[in-house]
């Protein structure tokens, strides 16, 4: 078992996740499950769980409790848990040196600046907003993901769709070719990327 990491208290009350795959991960017999769901929180202390358990409802955090798999004792190999680097480990089970998402931002010596994890020139932002704005990729990402691995056993059949407050969680989680990636805009509005599609579905939009 890898050893605890001695993460500072702030950094580490701050940005832990709690992680839940619903259905995917019972008894090897079962049938192959239809959906699978990955939920990631900060600042959600694996105790909560129990502390507030009275007060989840049947088919919210209870379902997940009874019906999916909780790891209570997981840890993280490394220090610097940042959102972004803890989102690509979480879908592609390798550290940061491996996945190449070291942190949230970090300085390019190439572009002589600092840049975010999932930040991209190429593409623009997608949504609200007239001016144009840069966009967002999974391009930085090294290796595969879970998503991506679930398109491949299913011959292109499975979908992920990852939605999240921000453009970092939101890209890492949903892989290099989801059916919809969105996050929030500075004014609290959901966006995506032409990385991922040219406009905003109707039902996003709504």
């Amino acid at each position: 078992m890898p050893a605890r990491a001695s993460t500072p208290h702030r950094r580490a009350g701050s940005l832990l996740w709690a992680g839940f795959l619903v259905w995917a991960l019972a008894a090897s017999a079962a049938p192959r499950p239809k959906l699978t769901v990955l939920i990631v929180a900060e600042q959600f202390r694996p105790e909560y769980l129990d502390r507030y358990r009275a007060s989840f409802s049947a088919g919210g955090f209870n379902r997940l409790l009874k019906g999916g798999a909780v790891f209570r004792e997981c840890r993280y190999d490394y220090m610097a848990t940042f959102p972004a680097s803890g989102a690509a480990l979480l879908v592609t089970g390798a550290y940061p040196d491996r996945t190449g998402i070291v942190a949230d931002r970090w300085y390019d010596r190439r572009d002589r600046r600092v840049v975010s994890a999932v930040e991209d020139s190429v593409y623009a932002q997608v949504g609200y907003d007239r001016t144009k704005r840069p966009g967002a990729s999974p391009r930085k990402l090294i290796g595969t993901t879970l998503a991506d691995e679930l398109r491949l056993a299913t011959g292109g059949r499975s979908r992920a769709v990852s939605i999240s407050l921000r453009d970092q969680t939101a890209v890492l989680l949903g892989g290099r070719k989801p059916a919809g990636c969105y996050w929030l805009d500075d004014a609290g509005r959901f966006v995506t990327s032409t990385y991922y599609t040219e406009g905003l579905p109707a039902w996003v939009l709504a």
